[in-house]
């Protein structure tokens, strides 16, 4: 079996850690995308509300704000485009990744 082949890409910064404040009826929410530990996958999207707290599942502030969240990785886009040093989609901050191929 041939070994990974490490190349490096770039991501938006929000893939690594994002977070918005919600207002919900009872109280107001903190959204955050990031690392989830003993999690069954890498990032994901928590909200310290009682329903998220309780159940596990996308609450309604998860969904009211995820499409507020760039997301932009350069491995989805087209090979060959000229990068700059903010994200295409949000003009946030760009960080390297090694992905291995």
């Amino acid at each position: 079996m041939p070994d990974l082949t490490i190349h490096t890409t770039l991501t938006c910064a929000s893939n690594e850690h994002w977070s918005r404040t919600v207002k919900g009826k009872t109280g107001t929410y903190k959204v955050q995308f990031g690392p989830v530990p003993n999690g069954p996958v890498q990032n994901d999207y928590t909200c310290n509300c009682p329903s998220f707290t309780f159940r596990g599942v996308p609450c309604k502030h998860i969904k009211a704000v995820r499409s507020q969240h760039c997301q932009w990785n350069s491995e989805l886009e087209l090979v060959g485009q000229q990068m700059s040093d903010n994200c295409p989609s949000c003009n946030g901050p760009l960080v390297p990744i090694r992905v291995g191929v």
